[in-house]
């Protein structure tokens, strides 16, 4: 897709129009509430409503027991799906967030591992190529809410196997969920982290014959008929290629093992990568019945010579893709590497959409307000990833003409007559007071940024109109 593959994202209002509730005027309300919080989306419920009136029919909207978040979320996903199925090979992202609502406590949304008031979300989000990378929406949306006291985020892997109800099936819940929405003539490939290391999951993917990279740990493996370890096995195979990859930083918030998200700073690395095809054997505490082998393709991709102080880049990727070339191996590289899309959105959502600073207690409200944030968050993502991702690529269809023109008369940056994607949005961001020297724009500058552009863009047509 060009560039224009984002043109849904300006158009993010109407993405809940198809939603089945029970009462048809709840549906422009639906969108009059979009309108508000796309041109104020970093501001609090009250300040983006702009009047009482809003304010209230806000609330009770949020808080109506007939309106449902999975069945707004269903008409963002019905739509997201009709995206994919027109994109050239697209990918769908797995992941997991903590959710940590500031005003909720523990009986109303559940606890996390550190027994602090909280929520999790899993969400698959669909990406149209690994060569754009444009956001096209999330496919599943789930949440799961932990009893206070609870102790799963205590158990090791072989005691929550033993569980009659796992968490961890909600990976392959979201890739039979996702499948189904786009029909059986379309493959997209699933990524996921080591979070989706699983031999079960294996197992049931190469079973529905889905496509997949997933970052995996080491593990019994046949190879060249002796049983052996992945390990072992990668040891022997020669270095292919080279990669110079440039890593984003990653701070110490999450509430994820640091042995899964290792705190480090944004650096480029030099990487080199090898391959090979095994058998993977599976754990003991495994259930029958299981393939006792899977065929599957390993990628290794490790940093001989990293900074000092810093840890070495090491991915293991267990894949469906061929690997046979060195272009084939860059391109299983280049798949996972467009898994942190899913770390952007939910720091978009998080920070650019502040949604964890949102007074809302009740449960469903704050699962309706996560699924009003989706699809902002995703324009938001858009905007700042397509500039990083493609710096010098034309900027066309970014912004709408009214929107461009807005932003020549009043943004502090010039911006140029053919703008490129990075030059439009350091210059969007200078309308949210960014800095240059502070580095690349935040998802606080962008999300002002964005709620001044419309305000703006707003202004703009009425003074057209009352000139006319």
């Amino acid at each position: 897709m060009s560039a224009n593959a984002g043109g849904w994202l300006a158009n993010v209002v109407d993405e809940f129009s198809r939603a089945k509730l029970p009462d048809k005027r709840l549906v422009p309300r639906l969108r009059s509430v979009m309108e508000m919080l796309q041109a104020r989306v970093n501001r609090s419920f009250p300040e983006a409503m702009t009047s009482a009136r809003h304010l209230k029919a806000f609330y009770r909207l949020v808080s109506n027991p007939r309106v449902n978040h999975l069945e707004v979320f269903r008409a963002h996903a019905e739509t997201t799906a009709e995206r994919v199925r027109e994109a050239p090979e697209p990918l769908i992202l797995h992941d997991t967030t903590t959710t940590k609502p500031s005003r909720a406590t523990a009986d109303e949304v559940g606890q996390i591992n550190t027994g602090a008031p909280g929520f999790f979300a899993h969400v698959s989000l669909a990406v149209d190529s690994v060569e754009e990378g444009c956001p096209l929406g999330l496919l599943t949306f789930e949440t799961l809410h932990r009893a206070p006291g609870s102790s799963k985020g205590t158990l090791s892997g072989a005691e929550c196997a033993k569980l009659p109800e796992k968490e961890y099936d909600r990976w392959l819940r979201a890739v039979i969920e996702a499948e189904c929405m786009l029909g059986p003539h379309v493959r997209p490939i699933h990524v996921m982290d080591r979070e989706g290391d699983s031999y079960a999951l294996f197992d049931a993917l190469l079973s529905r014959d889905s496509r997949f990279v997933i970052r995996s740990d080491d593990r019994k493996c046949w190879f060249e008929g002796a049983l052996s370890t992945v390990a072992d096995v990668l040891a022997q195979q020669l270095m292919v290629v080279e990669r110079e990859v440039q890593l984003p930083h990653r701070d110490s918030s999450t509430t994820a093992p640091k042995s899964v998200r290792a705190e480090r700073k944004a650096r480029l690395a030099n990487l080199v990568i090898s391959g090979c095809s095994v058998e993977l054997s599976p754990s003991a505490y495994v259930k029958k019945p299981a393939a006792m082998r899977l065929p599957v393709n390993i990628v290794h991709v490790r940093e001989p010579a990293p900074p000092v102080g810093e840890a070495p880049i090491e991915w293991l990727l267990t894949t469906t893709e061929p690997i046979d070339t060195p272009e084939q191996l860059l391109r299983v590289v280049d798949i996972y590497r467009r898994r942190w899309l899913v770390e952007e959105f939910f720091k978009a959502i998080k920070t650019g959409c502040l949604l964890e600073e949102r007074h809302l207690q009740e449960r469903e409200a704050l699962l309706l307000a996560f699924v009003l944030f989706i699809p902002l968050a995703c324009q938001l993502l858009w905007m700042r990833s397509s500039s990083r991702a493609h710096p010098d690529a034309p900027a066309d269809g970014m912004l709408n003409d009214v929107q461009t023109k807005v932003l020549r008369h009043f943004a502090p940056r010039k911006l140029p007559p053919n703008p490129t994607r990075r030059q439009l949005i350091w210059c969007l961001a200078s309308l949210g007071g960014h800095i240059k020297n502070n580095g690349e724009p935040g998802w606080q500058v962008l999300g002002r940024a964005l709620k001044r552009l419309l305000e703006l863009e707003q202004g703009w047509r009425a003074a057209m109109q009352d000139s006319s």
